[in-house]
């Protein structure tokens, strides 16, 4: 009987056939790219709010901006107003540790915002947003401005007074508490530091009907920006009968003030009020 002879080959290794392995990476590679089998994450907004610093974090996915902005209400306290069409519009964005104005500028993209703050006596904390849509026909982009409503609090904040922009102005000119507005629109007239933009708060103040005389006295007669200083003055000679002290203002500028168109202008009033 003849005896078998065993192998002492290795055993050879089976292999998946290469058009297998195409096959499977092609699967995953249209699974990962195919909303219908591909894991889509839910819709949602996710908020945190460090009030002591201002600052939030968030994680939005298809949300609208009005459902982002009234979560940041709940949480910071603050009050919306002014939201239109915007509102429905919807964004996908993450946010992390940003201070209330950079993220603001993130989540409304070309919407302007106003920012109020209490007065530090309060709490400094954030109190209202105001917002204006970006077809609202004026510039598409604001300044956001934190600030206090109590006069007494605003020469700690008035850098940014000093700061603010014709957007800014603009924002105030629409914002609907007329006794703040009045406060920081005086506070740009008075320290701001581009005559342009002096120059709208004066027009705001007297397009709100908010104008009050010492400070037209103060602007026609001190401010750095002639033009300024004539339109102050008209506004002067409208108000000359509310008060004695104009007629006499008037008259010294038209004899004293080094600025010739100033004292121009001033002469003409002056004769205007004399023969009435």
């Amino acid at each position: 009987m003849n005896a078998v002879a065993e192998s002492t080959s290795a055993p050879t290794p089976v292999r998946l056939p290469i058009a297998i392995f195409l096959g499977a990476l092609l699967g995953a590679f249209l699974c990962a790219i195919n909303p219908a089998t591909a894991a889509v994450p839910p819709r949602g907004a996710t908020i945190e709010v460090d009030l002591g610093r201002s600052r939030l974090s968030a994680e939005l996915r298809d949300v609208t901006i009005r459902e982002v902005l009234q979560r940041i209400g709940d949480r910071t306290g603050a009050s919306i107003s002014g939201l239109g069409s915007d509102g429905d519009r919807r964004i996908s964005l993450v946010l992390r540790d940003r201070p209330y104005d950079q993220a603001l500028r993130l989540i409304l993209g070309n919407g302007g915002f106003l920012l109020r703050y209490a007065a530090p006596a309060r709490g400094g904390h954030l109190v209202r947003i105001s917002l204006v849509a970006s077809g609202a026909g004026s510039p598409s982009l604001r300044r956001p401005v934190s600030g206090t409503r109590d006069a007494h609090d605003l020469p700690a904040a008035r850098g940014e007074w000093e700061a603010a922009s014709l957007e800014t102005v603009g924002l105030l000119a629409v914002d609907g508490d007329r006794q703040y507005a009045k406060v920081v629109l005086e506070e740009i007239l008075v320290g701001g530091k581009e005559p342009e933009v002096r120059s709208a708060a004066l027009a705001a103040l007297a397009e709100m009907g908010l104008l009050h005389v010492d400070l037209l006295i103060a602007t026609a007669t001190s401010d750095g920006a002639v033009d300024l200083r004539l339109t102050a003055l008209e506004h002067l000679a409208d108000s000359e009968r509310e008060d004695p002290r104009i007629g006499a203002i008037l008259a010294e500028l038209a004899v004293d003030d080094p600025d010739a168109s100033v004292r121009g202008m001033a002469d003409v009033f002056l004769r205007a009020v004399w023969s009435e």
